[in-house]
């Protein structure tokens, strides 16, 4: 499995892990069992058509893009703190900070700012703001639990599955 497709995925199931505090039991398994059925299909797919190699993916770029990860990350945890903001309003930060992360990949990795990778970083920037102004405004929990878990799960979720699908489809080409 390739390396983009396997990080997403693990962090996909997590996400879909931090809904379980505001939805019902039921839609996190559901959603948690349609990421699964994703990476293995994606899997599947790529033990058929294996994906050529995608060159250095763990250059200066990528390592750029986790240090911007970790230290906006903690430093968006002190202001949420500080601002005396709800706790659950990290969850949107995180989804913001990682959004942003696949920006600077694609940059990285792509050499352009905006990609189907950096697409996906839009809507979780944009999920992420939905979040925060939900926590914020008071919403129910359970509207943060779905923006905050299952939404990016499962963008992650089908993000792996269309790159999987695309790489093969253009590996399997003579």
């Amino acid at each position: 499995m390739s390396f983009g497709v396997l990080i997403p995925g693990i962090f996909r199931l997590a996400w879909i892990g931090f809904a379980s505090d505001g939805v019902e039991p039921g839609w996190v398994v559901a959603c948690g069992a349609v990421a699964i059925a994703m990476l293995v299909a994606a899997g599947l797919r790529l033990r058929r058509f294996p994906t050529p190699p995608a060159g250095d993916l763990l250059g200066r770029g990528y390592w750029g893009a986790v240090a911007f990860e970790a230290v906006a990350a903690v430093a968006g945890f002190v202001v949420i703190g500080l601002a005396g903001l709800p706790r659950s309003s990290s969850r949107g930060w995180i989804e913001i900070v990682v959004g942003l992360h696949f920006f600077l990949l694609s940059r990285a990795w792509m050499r352009r700012w905006w990609t189907r990778l950096s697409a996906l970083g839009a809507l979780l920037v944009l999920s992420g703001l939905v979040v925060i102004s939900a926590a914020v405004g008071g919403a129910p929990t359970t509207v943060v639990s779905v923006f905050g878990g299952l939404v990016p799960g499962l963008l992650l979720s089908g993000w792996c599955l269309l790159h999987t699908f695309r790489s093969a489809s253009r590996s399997s080409r003579p």
